[in-house]
């Protein structure tokens, strides 16, 4: 027959003070990481219109060596879809007005681009 002993032992307790610190630790350790993924996040904010930005630049300058698109239309480059809205200007004649406006994956608008260009293109 096996014989199982029991040991008696006290635990000790911590003190007041211990928990106190031991709470304080974990609510500092707690702010900074709160503080940098707000940080974080507000960079990935931050980044969404520039790369907007850059992919509207980009289809300005495909538009401006191949020649304008023959309608509205709308191209997807870099994550975003692009609206290419074309308007005749009134004062001199022969000028387009190209309104080019980004909007990401939930239809929300991100960008937009304007620039007077030749029509003759």
């Amino acid at each position: 027959m096996v014989r199982i002993e029991v040991v008696k032992k006290t635990l000790k307790a911590s003190t007041l003070h211990e928990v106190i610190i031991a709470m304080v630790i974990l609510m500092l350790v707690t702010g900074f990481g709160l503080m940098t993924f707000i940080n974080i996040s507000r960079y990935a904010q931050t980044v969404r219109p520039l790369r907007a930005q850059a992919a509207l630049q980009d289809i300005l300058v495909k538009i401006e060596t191949r020649g304008l698109p023959a309608e509205n239309t709308v191209t997807y480059s870099g994550g975003f879809k692009i609206m290419i809205q074309k308007e005749e200007t009134n004062q001199p004649e022969g000028l387009i007005l190209l309104k080019l406006t980004s909007y990401d994956t939930n239809g929300l608008r991100t960008g937009q681009l304007k620039k007077i260009i030749p029509g003759d293109r």
